[in-house]
């Protein structure tokens, strides 16, 4: 089953490679957060988990694929720590990781964490805990907050052994979610670490400089889905799964 994962995780990489960008803008509504504890970062305890959002133009906007590509809701995960109030429409721009965040935080975030970002998830569809549009899939609440945990700890350079200790800047809070963010962990590892070459193909981010900036996903180009039809179709390289 690894050798399939490595196959797939290359046709990812190569996919990825070709996939253009969304065109800028859409609105959504954050309607809340399907959290299953908290993550600490810099000494501030922050819910972690799926964040969720519904369409707010009237499909007038751009779309994503699969869980983005309709007008009803989609679950996210978030790139920054500024606040996102519930039941607000806010204007999104669709952008690529290392582009955000927006505004510019304490620091800019660059090709290397949005490499580290791709890995994060990777390892989570590996996992089975989600699908490769972020969708849930068989995560409990505490996985989708170690998944969280993972993308702000690659994202922040809080990147250490991944051990939760008094050297851990960031990490899970209580022994559910500090040991799902251990097993997330062991699976980077094992697909090849932080800087792997498998991406999750379509990944961006959604980006407003009055909330807080999120992960996206942009549909392929329509030549890439011509060359996966020749490979002998999409079903085989929907997800990367656990057997």
């Amino acid at each position: 089953m690894r050798d399939l994962k490595k196959i797939t995780l290359c046709t990812i990489a190569v996919l990825a490679a070709s996939s253009g960008m969304a065109s800028a803008g859409f609105s959504a509504t954050y309607t809340g957060i399907t959290s299953g504890g908290k993550v600490l970062v810099g000494g501030i305890e922050y819910s972690a988990g799926h964040m969720n959002f519904d369409y707010s133009d009237g499909g007038t906007g751009d779309r994503g694929r699969d869980q983005f590509a309709g007008n009803g809701s989609f679950a996210t995960f978030c790139i920054e720590l500024q606040g996102v109030r519930l039941d607000v429409s806010r204007d999104f721009d669709i952008d690529y990781v290392r582009n955000a965040p927006d505004p510019v935080g304490p620091r800019d975030y660059d090709y290397q964490d949005e490499v580290e970002v791709h890995s994060v998830l990777l390892a989570a569809v590996s996992l089975g805990w989600i699908n490769d549009d972020l969708s849930l899939d068989g995560a409990s609440t505490a996985q989708l907050s170690a998944i969280q945990g993972w993308v702000w700890k690659v994202l922040f350079d809080d990147l250490n052994d991944g051990v939760n200790d008094s050297s851990s800047n960031l990490w899970g809070v209580g022994a559910s979610v500090s040991g799902a963010m251990d097993d997330l962990h062991d699976e980077i590892v094992s697909l090849g670490g932080f800087d792997q070459a498998g991406r999750l193909h379509g990944l961006r981010a959604m980006l407003d400089d009055g909330s807080q900036d999120q992960l996206f996903v942009v549909p392929l180009p329509t030549a890439a889905f011509a060359g996966l039809m020749t490979l002998g179709g999409l079903g085989g390289f929907s997800r990367i799964r656990r057997r």
